[in-house]
Parts: C-alpha cells; sequence; structure tokens
C-alpha cells in the first residue's frame, strides 16, 4: 500500500501553543492652516483668488503589526487549500530535544496565514498542514510542507507536474535572524488509496519559490509529498 515514509520520528507529546501581535494603533494627526490678509485701501486693483490644487490625497496604509524583539512573523501565502491550517512546529535535534516541543498554528483565511514563533527556534522548524475537508488523512498521515527539493534551488519555482515527480525532498527550515519571513505555498490533490486499500485522495504541499533548508535532511517522499504520524526532528 502507498504510504509517505517518515525519518527522525519522535513519540508525539500533547501541547498547545498560540502567539499573537496586536498592530499598534498609528496615531491620527490633524493639521489646519488659517490663512492671513492684509487690509487694502479702495483705490488697490482687485486681486484674483490663485486656483486651489484638487489633487488626491494618498491612500492611507494600515501599519504592520509590531514584532516583539526575539520573534518572527511568518506570512504564508496558499494556493489550493484555503480553511486549511498550518502549524509551525519545533522539537529539536535528535541529541537535544526541547523540554515541550514548540507548535503554533494558524488558519488559512482567503489564501493567506499569519503567526509568529520565537527567533531561536526557526532553523530546524517544519511546518504541517490540516484540511478541515479530510483530503488530508486518506493514507493516515499528516501532510507536511515541502520546502526544498534537493534538486531545484533555493529560489526556484516548482510546478505541480515537477513537484509530483521529486523522490526526495526537505521540510527543515533553515531558519531566520529577521523579524519577519514569507513563503508561498501550493497545494494540489492527487489520486491514492485509503488504509484498506480503497481508492482515495491524498495533498502535497510544497514551497514555490523553494526555501533554504538544513543540509542532510531529505527524506524519501511519496508522490512528491511528505507526511507524519509523529513529530518530527531536523
Amino acid at each position: 500500500m502507498k504510504r509517505f515514509v517518515i525519518v527522525l520520528a519522535a513519540a508525539a507529546w500533547a501541547l498547545s501553543a498560540c502567539t499573537s501581535t496586536a498592530p499598534e494603533a498609528a496615531p491620527s494627526t490633524s493639521a489646519s492652516a488659517t490663512e492671513s490678509t492684509e487690509s487694502t485701501s479702495s483705490s488697490a486693483a482687485p486681486t484674483t483668488p490663485a486656483e486651489s490644487s484638487s489633487a488626491p490625497a494618498p491612500e492611507s496604509t494600515s501599519p504592520e503589526p509590531t514584532v516583539a524583539p526575539g520573534d518572527t512573523a511568518l506570512t504564508f501565502t496558499v494556493t489550493g487549500c484555503d480553511a486549511c491550517t498550518i502549524s509551525a512546529i519545533q522539537v529539536g535535534p535528535q541529541d537535544n530535544y526541547l523540554p515541550t516541543p514548540f507548535l503554533v498554528d494558524a488558519k488559512v483565511v482567503n489564501g493567506k496565514a499569519e503567526l509568529t514563533v520565537p527567533t531561536k527556534y526557526t532553523s530546524g522548524m517544519y511546518f504541517t498542514m490540516t484540511c478541515d475537508t479530510g483530503l488530508c488523512n486518506s493514507s493516515n498521515a499528516q501532510p507536511v510542507v515541502v520546502l526544498r527539493y534537493p534538486d531545484q534551488a533555493v529560489g526556484a519555482q516548482v510546478s505541480d507536474a515537477i513537484a509530483g515527480a521529486e523522490k526526495t525532498a526537505s521540510m527543515c527550515w533553515a531558519g531566520t535572524t529577521d523579524s519577519r519571513a514569507g513563503f508561498s505555498l501550493t497545494t494540489t490533490v492527487f489520486a491514492d488509496e485509503d488504509m484498506a486499500g480503497n481508492p482515495s485522495h491524498s495533498i502535497r504541499v510544497w514551497a514555490s519559490p523553494q526555501v533554504d533548508v538544513v543540509a542532510g535532511t531529505d527524506s524519501t517522499t511519496y508522490a512528491g509529498g511528505l507526511g507524519a504520524q509523529s513529530y518530527l526532528h531536523c
């Protein structure tokens, strides 16, 4: 039966963690100008008022939410899986587990999801996808986001045809020291079998453009996708 191949699995722990940041309200400002005029004698020639400029006011933009020192705000642009949930997970390397795995998630709304993670956890972090419609679970594994296929360069755009033919991939983000980072993810449905061997479907999720990953963390894919039944280590 077709199954995901899963490496570096650890025992699952129950946990929940969420963070949010609220945007700072930009202080409103107003300005008024009062014209002053001098009185003139009756013999002075009448003056013609200057035409006022009617140039449109610049379009106002909302300030980005502030990011606390030591945190990184992640923005995911997602194609093909609106109303799905993206989870960011960090459990530490196999020889140095975190006392409690870090996990935070966000719902995809109108093709976008945003969440905040500690910057120190970004190296070796990975991301999973949960589908409310049940598309994710026919193979009894939770889809894991492919960040890079080894034969694709960082920054490369990857089509569905290319992704579906890839045999290995890494889900382990190399991380960042920046306060903000963004990912563009594509999700497609492909034919699969359920646990009883009946025709079904699953999804693969990959980054396009491709993202820098931790070296030596490639795993075998199934139809170009990765999946997990427990926590993973990078």
